[in-house]
């Protein structure tokens, strides 16, 4: 799903701005990641990948919580019927995508309805994160299924995709957290916002534009 993020600058000080720099000021965050089969410019970094944000957390199964040593909140995941997880594992070993599914383990709801074919799907390792959303612990709201384990997401692995650090801790049940997690602004990206307001901010203050 696309989101609106607006940035506004009064008109006269936009005027200004233009002055100072000479040529149409940038109001919104420049890029700063790509992928990396298209990356040849030092200026890029390379994606951030579902596999380099959640792959280094304890593997856990379907319906458990981590209670291990470390100290790591939240990662709960849902559990799973032995059906749905027959399924996820063909779907992991095949394309990724429910698609892959022999026709006596598609679901009769799928049989004839191809929109939302992003259900039951696996998250794949070398790509950013498919869009978090309220559901996004359940495997059946979009491609949310793990990349190697038998089980959706934890919520942990989505507050990382979500760019919240490990020490946000959410509270709740699990389908509270997920609603939190899902509705959230990622922090990274109201810190990319923040930065760039700032620095026009910066550059008004020392014009003395009022």
């Amino acid at each position: 799903r696309k989101r609106l993020v607006l940035h506004g600058v009064r008109k006269d000080i936009y005027v200004q701005l233009n002055a100072f720099f000479d040529k149409p000021i940038i109001l919104l965050p420049e890029q700063t990641h790509c992928e990396r089969s298209k990356n040849t410019s030092s200026k890029y970094q390379d994606w951030l990948t579902v596999g380099k944000t959640i792959m280094d957390l304890p593997p856990i199964c379907a319906g458990e919580s981590y209670t291990g040593p470390q100290k790591i909140f939240n990662h709960q995941a849902r559990n799973l019927s032995e059906l749905n997880k027959t399924r996820l594992s063909i779907i992991q070993n095949s394309t990724g995508s429910r698609n892959s599914l022999p026709n006596d383990y598609i679901l009769a709801c799928h049989k004839n309805n191809k929109v939302h074919s992003d259900t039951y799907g696996i998250m794949d390792l070398n790509k950013p994160a498919p869009t978090l959303t309220s559901g996004c612990t359940c495997i059946s709201k979009g491609r949310y299924g793990h990349p190697t384990q038998k089980r959706g997401i934890s919520l942990r692995e989505a507050t990382r995709l979500q760019s919240f650090p490990d020490d946000f801790i959410f509270y709740g049940n699990l389908s509270s957290i997920s609603l939190q997690i899902g509705n959230a602004v990622p922090p990274n990206l109201a810190k990319a916002s923040a930065k760039r307001i700032y620095f026009l901010m910066a550059i008004v203050d020392a014009l003395k534009i009022s």
